[in-house]
This record gives structure tokens, sequence and C-alpha cells, in this order.
């Protein structure tokens, strides 16, 4: 059996003691550091899904800022158009009042109107066809009365043309109102429906910035957590190195016994001096050994 020397069985207890403790610690130090990793985890989790978020978020702003940007594109090519137009019924306007000015103008060339001049006209024909009996002068008077009347109803035939082109020109002016109506229509609408998209992405923009907010909080909360948990890990690794440096140091006290052997044999001895102690209580007479072993441990 091994014996020991008072100063090696105290400095083996020693070690064994503190193996005892930093045992203890270590599940603990093992718990602390997995419950902190458990927990930076969870804060990466909900991390990543409110990124998870934002991406898809991110998609379709994208997407309604297009579909916006589109619409801007198509108002503005439908306010051309319609400004073109406007232009255009501007000039024929203008031409439709020159032509109502200058039919008012030609109309004050002659004293009655087309319908009566041509009655008049037909009138003077048929009686200078179905007379016979014109006096020279007479039927001069009428010759005369009737290139009058030819040229009149040259004027009214002009007149006439001229009412026909003011009639096309405002038929015309009307048609591109009633284009330029749909138009603007046309605009208000991709107008309505580009500040929609705007609003939709300014919307999403927003909710964008809390999620990210709230995900950089979660970061944050996630780097301390880790950091806490490695601080955790190491700690306990230092433990684990703490308990190897001390059995080795117990292996080589113990040569080629084991650890456990040790303890065994510190128990031995432990027993031994209990059971001496008894004796000598008793006032039994005490081997060589269980003295040695009382002296050692100052109990006589």
């Amino acid at each position: 059996m091994l014996f020991l020397s008072v100063w090696g069985v105290q400095y083996i207890d020693d070690i064994l003691q503190k193996l005892a403790i930093l045992g203890q610690e270590v599940p603990t130090l093992r718990g602390q550091r997995d419950s902190l990793d458990e927990e930076a985890r969870g804060w990466s989790e909900k991390r990543d899904k409110l990124n998870q978020k934002i991406a898809s978020l991110r998609g379709e702003a994208e997407k309604t800022k297009k579909i916006r940007d589109e619409l801007n594109l198509k108002v503005k090519d439908l306010k051309l158009k319609r400004d073109n137009l406007k232009g255009i019924i501007v000039e024929k306007r203008m031409i439709y009042e020159e032509l109502l000015n200058k039919i008012a103008e030609v109309e004050k060339t002659v004293p009655m109107s087309g319908r009566a001049t041509k009655k008049r006209f037909d009138e003077l024909e048929w009686k200078l066809q179905t007379t016979s009996a014109l006096k020279v002068k007479d039927e001069r008077q009428i010759i005369d009365q009737v290139k009058v009347l030819e040229k009149q109803l040259a004027i009214h035939k002009c007149i006439r043309e001229l009412r026909q082109q003011s009639l096309d020109m405002k038929l015309e002016i009307e048609s591109l109102r009633l284009q330029m109506k749909v138009l603007h229509s046309e605009v208000s609408k991709a107008a309505e429906a580009s500040q929609k998209n705007h609003q939709r992405m300014l919307d999403v923009f927003k909710q964008m910035k809390e999620l990210k907010a709230d995900a950089d909080k979660n970061h944050q909360t996630f780097i301390e957590v880790k950091t806490k948990a490695n601080e955790a890990h190491s700690n306990y690794i230092e433990v684990v190195s703490q308990m190897k440096t001390l059995e080795r140091k117990l292996g080589k006290l113990g040569g080629d016994m084991q650890l456990a052997q040790l303890k065994k044999a510190l128990e031995f001895r432990e027993t031994m001096g209990k059971e001496a102690a008894e004796k000598l209580r008793r006032g039994n007479k005490l081997t060589f050994d269980e003295f040695k072993i009382l002296l050692e441990q100052g109990k006589i």
C-alpha cells in the first residue's frame, strides 16, 4: 500500500479540492456558454428574418418605383401630345376666325342673299328668253342687270365655299378638342396611378426603415450576447485547462499510478487514520504504520 508524507498528502488533497471546485464550475460555465449561444442564435434568427423581410420589401419598392417611372414617362408623353394638339387647335382657330372675317367682308359686297340674287337672275333670264317685243334700251338694261347678278352669284358661290371651309375647320377643331380631352383624361389617370405608386413606394421605404432599425437592434444585442458567450467559453476552456494541469501534477506525483489509484490511496490513509485514532482512544496497541499515520496527521 502507498504511504505518503504529511506534506504530500496535504498537497494532493489541495489539488483534489481544487479539482472538485473546478469540476463544479465546469457544468455551470458550460451551461452559461450554451445558454448564451442559444440566446445569440435566437437574436441572430430574428435579425435574419427581419433582413429577409427588408430584402422582400426592397424588391417591392424597386418594382413600384419602376412602375411609377414608367407612368411618369407616359404622363410626359401624353402631355406633350396634348400640348401639341393645343397648339394645332390654336392655329386652326385662327384660320377659322380669319374665314369668318373674310365671309363677313365678302357678304358686304352683295346687296342680296344668294337665294334672292339667284331668283332675280332667273327672272331676268326668263324675261329675255320669253319677251320678243323688248326695246333695245330695255334689253340692254336687263342684260347689264344680268351681268351684275352673274358677278354677285359668283361672289355668293365664293361665300358658300368659304362657309364650307369654315364648317370643315370647325368640325376639325371639335375633333381635335375631343382628342385633347381624351389625352387630358389619360394624363389625369396616369398621374393619379403614378402618385399612388409613389406613395406606396414611400410607405415601403418607411416600413423598411423601421424594420432596419429593429434588425440593427437585434444585431447589436446578438453581438453583446455573443461576446458574453465567447467570454463564458473562454472561462470554460480556462477551467478545463486548469483541471488538466492539476491532473498532470497528480499524475507526476503518482508515478505510474492513475488518478483513481491516488484517490484510493488517500481514502485508505484516511480510513486507517480514523481506525488508528479509535484504537488509541480505546487504549489498544497500535501498529507501526498506524502510529506513523497518526503522527503525520498530528493526532499524537
